[in-house]
């Protein structure tokens, strides 16, 4: 293993990528081309840019992505709910591709009128990474809303034009931002949602300690085969935000991780995103059956080798194994 930095990487600001800075470190550059030269040699890159499609034609070696422009569109929040459809893959009850205010609240309004039972709803922004743009919303916290409930109305148009006065009122006060150093009111965060664009998602319905978060990466060769790479539990250190993974992933035991990987694969090699993938799920208890094998919903999909995935393949160098 060898570990090269480029040499002018204290001359840029810290918000430059690694092929940034290397595009820009020609002594860094030549040092490459000469311990590559005469061996099979690719780039493995993070997130996919055209920077590193550029890296790539400097240093004359294949690059193991497809379009980064169609890797990110699959990467975020509404992109993935669209691949996991078409994979016939469980998902919550969700709305996608909200940018604007009045949309949001009419979205979230017409989930709650006809999903009266989901207590929690999840709020995503669309490129934000690691639970950084997510937020929720106990509707039990509402009392006007937990009057509908009780009601047990029909939902209806009136049940909606109801509902969205009182979530235009509240959403202020009760919704929880789980990165509140980024966003610090819900304007803020509001106002980052509106631009990028974002989803509302149900929660499960059972306890907050009854569900995990499951993960499992996996690698779409250029030929368009699927490997799994390896299966992690993440652990959040708070609502949303993970703080690290216990491998290999226990909560979904008797599941057929190759099943998922492949019907999600093939739809991104459709589309024309090879590499590394990784998708999130949680898992609950089945609320039909609770002592019977646990659900799961698929909630994120990530096209680029995340850290988790890394740290298997590393695992892996280090014993010298591979995942059976």
């Amino acid at each position: 293993m060898n570990i090269i930095v480029p040499d002018n990487i204290m001359k840029f600001p810290h918000h430059f990528s690694l092929a940034q800075v290397l595009l820009y470190s020609p002594k860094t550059l030549k040092k490459i081309k000469n311990f590559i030269q005469g061996k099979q040699a690719y780039i493995v890159p993070g997130t996919s840019s055209i920077d590193d499609i550029k890296l790539s034609i400097r240093l004359a070696i294949p690059i193991l992505c497809g379009d980064p422009s169609k890797q990110h569109l699959y990467s975020t929040k509404s992109g993935a709910k669209k691949i996991f459809q078409l994979a016939d893959v469980p998902t919550p009850i969700c709305s996608v591709d909200i940018y604007d205010e009045q949309e949001f609240i009419h979205s979230l309004a017409q989930l709650i009128a006809k999903n009266l039972y989901v207590t929690q709803w999840i709020f995503k922004i669309d490129d934000e990474f690691n639970g950084r743009g997510h937020a929720h919303l106990n509707v039990d916290t509402i009392k006007p809303l937990q009057n509908l409930k009780k009601r047990q109305l029909d939902p209806s148009v009136d049940l909606v034009d109801q509902i969205k006065p009182i979530l235009a009122k509240y959403l202020p006060k009760k919704v929880i931002i789980a990165m509140p150093t980024l966003f610090k009111n819900w304007a803020e965060y509001m106002a980052s949602f509106c631009r990028v664009g974002g989803i509302i998602e149900a929660a499960p319905t059972c306890m907050r300690h009854q569900m995990a978060s499951p993960s499992i990466a996996f690698f779409i060769e250029p030929d368009g085969n699927t490997q799994i790479v390896g299966s992690m539990d993440r652990i959040n250190a708070q609502m949303h935000v993970n703080a690290g993974c216990f491998f290999p992933q226990q909560s979904l035991p008797n599941m057929n991780m190759m099943t998922i990987c492949k019907s999600i694969g093939d739809i991104l090699y459709e589309k024309g995103v090879i590499g590394h993938v990784t998708v999130d799920l949680v898992s609950f208890p089945d609320p039909t059956s609770p002592n019977a094998h646990p659900l799961f919903w698929a909630i994120d999909l990530n096209c680029s080798m995340t850290d988790y995935a890394s740290a298997c393949t590393f695992f892996d160098f280090l014993m010298e194994g591979q995942i059976d």
